[in-house]
């Protein structure tokens, strides 16, 4: 019997050392999607019930018809958008219901005497997780980190926009290997919000390291400044199939524009698969990190 077991032991760990040789090859030629282990938190659709949350002044909009994008800040040559072809971004016609329900406008404050004067995109996946670019916590320009964030939903009636104010840093989590927004795979990061009064109202999006594939339609939906600068709180969506899949990157043609970054990139089921966060004007694809099992891992540190 000892002998039995010892010879398992042996065939299995066998079995795992060649696995590993092949999930590394195979990560390699960006084919990873057999090998990666599923780890999914599934979509949740809330109670409905917003009587607790707080409404959004004209002030507010006032600051948002005023704001600029934040990743307006970056060069020319990679930028966090790009057009590929023709612009076949819609307006969403009813913002108020799921899944652009989850989707949040992000105005936010750099400490640098402006205000709450940027504009990016984020989505809800916990009761109080945001997920967002990592660029729109710490500034590409001059690498200011945020210092405040207004968090602001449609709500669930064309009148109801929502809002929820963090001035708390320490509720600011960049991926723990961030750099630069040129480092794609670490281009991500999480707001922790004052409470779970949002998510338990409207829901949020579930999250997966496994089902982005080359088969599925994959949708980014988000808050550009272009389509309607006199009223920037109008978003827009786009869909199609991803070109590439890397372990932690993901490449696509789906059209975006500035104040997308952080956009989610879903499916049909409101799996959240990535984040957008840059495009290559020359190259003609935009890109996102991956949610990846990093990303996963630092997600659920920040769950309560």
């Amino acid at each position: 019997m000892k002998k039995a077991l010892c010879t398992l032991l042996a065939v299995v760990m066998a079995m795992g050392t060649s696995s590993v040789a092949l999930a590394k090859d195979e990560a390699t030629q960006g084919n990873i999607n057999a090998i990666e282990i599923e780890m999914d938190s599934p979509p949740f659709e809330g109670t409905g019930d917003d009587s607790m949350l707080e409404s959004a002044t004209e002030e507010d909009l006032e600051l948002i018809r005023n704001a600029i994008p934040v990743d307006s800040y970056l060069g020319s040559q990679i930028q966090p958008y790009d057009i590929i072809g023709d612009d076949d971004r819609t307006l969403v016609a009813n913002p108020h219901v799921k899944p652009y329900q989850n989707i949040v406008l992000l105005l936010i404050d750099y400490g640098d005497g402006k205000g709450y004067a940027s504009v990016g995109t984020g989505a809800f996946i916990d009761s109080d997780i945001v997920l967002t670019a990592g660029h729109c916590l710490r500034r590409p320009e001059d690498g200011r980190d945020a210092v405040g964030i207004d968090v602001l939903l449609a709500g669930t009636r064309s009148t109801a926009l929502k809002i929820q104010r963090i001035t708390n840093q320490s509720q600011f989590h960049l991926s723990k290997n961030y750099t630069t927004y040129k480092d794609v795979a670490n281009d991500y990061g999480f707001i922790k919000m004052n409470d779970k009064s949002m998510g338990t109202a409207y829901g949020w999006f579930g999250t997966s390291t496994t089902k982005a594939n080359m088969e599925d339609i994959f949708e980014i939906a988000g808050f550009p400044c272009d389509k309607d600068p006199k009223y920037p709180l109008r978003m827009v969506t786009d869909s199609g199939q991803l070109s590439k899949i890397y372990t932690n990157v993901l490449e696509y043609s789906i059209d975006c524009f500035n104040g997308q970054s952080g956009s989610p990139i879903f499916n049909a089921n409101r799996y959240i698969v990535g984040v957008h966060t840059v495009g290559n004007r020359d190259a003609g694809y935009n890109r996102g990190p991956r949610f990846s099992k990093e990303m996963l891992a630092q997600f659920r540190s920040l769950q309560t």
